[in-house]
């Protein structure tokens, strides 16, 4: 049963971070006729009670590795840096750097790009004007990003992270064009050309280089009443090149493969009381294959693994909403749903619950490569004082059939109380204190002691700003 002898603690920390953070507002760094400096900090996190222990990094978590859940329930610590050097004449230079300690759910196409074992560079480039076509032309490292989901803390599937390159930029369309490196799993050959094998007769893996290209186009259409809506297409082309290693193993070159993700955002700003997001997108993956002793290739050709996790679905076709309603200036209700319907590039066999809710079993008789997912977030919240809301997170995900062994339905339930310093129901600022009840249709969770376990009872102390 769930110990709550350390609320106490939590609401000391809550009164000393509402002091420490309310002092650190973001300034211009220098600022005059001709130039502009800027710098900042977004940054999220919270300490966690689960089972008996209080930490940063929690185990185990009250979310979903499948499925995006309450950012309420389970808020992973991220930082990013951010610097903006502006010439009135000459342009921009922008710098965002980003750290991170749990890799987060993404509907993205960009799976190698960010890692939890390094800092990464979200933007380092150069923006100039383009006089003469009204247009402003960059390279360099640069992030393009839309509205993802504040209540399940996720980006948009349609966010282009870290694209080497360059680009050109109008008043209503962006284009960017790319090409970096990334790391994925190939076979070789040794002297004799024989495929060097394990003694199972399963092919030894060997880390091979493989380029990457991109292109970007989004476009800006209004709408009546300030409606907006963006058409966006990207694509990724992927290709490899044979090599050799340090014991003179001959590295078979990746088989070209392609990424792409393409449909749009519809951005709805606020009238009579209701404002909100949608974006809709069909995207296709590279599929993560395994190949067998009798599939070996004579073409010195490997279909390259791990440009995605075999959990990746092949094919999505996908729909993110977000929507505010606002009753009154300090009562609202916010939603998020998020929609899929996911192909894989093989049939799996389907996980049944058994042994009363215990564990999951292959049913080899019931095959299929198609999942229907679907996961929901209400959450109302009012002010009962100045720059202090509460509220609760309920959130409920659905798979249609289970096909890993993390796959669970789940309704996780967050009564929280929230400072907010500029009293916005949809501020990115705020510190909020939460107790999360999760409810598991199996036993997912394993405690300390190591029993699972099918209900599960967090707390979290923790925040979001952008200073």
């Amino acid at each position: 049963m769930y110990s709550f002898i350390n609320l106490r603690n939590y609401f000391l920390f809550f009164l000393f971070a509402k002091s420490f953070f309310s002092a650190h507002a973001l300034e211009p760094i220098f600022s005059s006729d001709l130039w502009n400096i800027q710098g900042g900090v977004e940054a999220q996190g919270a300490f966690q009670q689960s089972d008996t222990k209080i930490q940063l990094l929690n185990n185990p978590k009250q979310k979903l590795n499948n499925q995006p859940t309450s950012v309420l329930a389970h808020m992973p610590p991220t930082i990013s840096l951010l610097g903006n050097v502006e010439h009135k004449n000459w342009g921009k230079f922008k710098l965002r750097i980003l750290k991170f300690w749990e890799q987060p759910f993404s509907y993205g196409v960009d799976k190698q790009v960010l890692s939890t074992h390094q800092i990464n560079i979200q933007d380092f480039y150069a923006e100039v004007p383009w006089d003469t076509q009204n247009a402003q032309l960059w390279f360099g490292v640069r992030s393009f990003e839309f509205e993802g989901s504040s209540l399940f803390g996720i980006g948009n599937p349609f966010d282009q992270i870290a694209v080497q390159g360059g680009g050109i930029e109008w008043e209503n369309i962006r284009f960017a064009a790319g090409l970096r490196t990334q790391t994925v799993s190939s076979i070789g050959a040794n002297s004799e050309n024989k495929l060097v094998s394990y003694k199972n007769s399963q092919p030894q893996k060997y880390e091979a280089t493989e380029y990457v290209a991109k292109i970007f186009i989004s476009a800006k259409l209004l709408l009546s009443e300030g409606r907006l809506f963006e058409p966006i297409f990207s694509l990724n082309y992927y290709t490899g090149i044979a090599g050799k290693n340090k014991d003179n193993v001959n590295i078979y070159s990746v088989k070209p493969a392609s990424a792409m993700i393409v449909g749009g955002v519809f951005s709805r700003p606020l009238a009579n009381y209701v404002s909100g997001t949608t974006t809709l997108w069909f995207s296709s993956l590279p599929a993560e294959k395994t190949i067998s002793p009798s599939q070996f290739p004579q073409d010195n050709t490997y279909e390259g693994a791990g440009r995605v996790d075999a959990q990746t679905p092949k094919n999505t076709i996908g729909l993110l909403d977000n929507s505010s309603f606002y009753f009154k200036n300090y009562i609202g209700l916010l939603s998020a749903i998020a929609l899929t319907y996911e192909s894989y590039p093989s049939e799996l066999p389907i996980l049944n619950v058994v042994n009363q809710g215990n564990a999951l079993q292959p049913d080899e008789n019931k095959k299929t490569n198609v999942q229907q997912k679907m996961s929901l977030t209400l959450e109302p919240q009012f002010f009962i004082a100045k720059k202090v809301s509460v509220g609760a997170n309920i959130n409920g995900t659905y798979v249609s059939q289970k096909l890993f062994y993390d796959d669970a339905n789940a309704l996780l339930i967050s009564p929280f109380c929230r400072w907010i310093p500029n009293n916005l129901l949809l501020s990115p600022n705020y510190i909020f204190l939460s107790v999360s009840y999760g409810k598991y249709d199996w036993k997912l969770k394993q405690l300390s002691n190591g029993s699972m376990t099918d209900t599960l009872w967090t707390a979290q102390l923790g925040g979001h700003f952008n200073l």
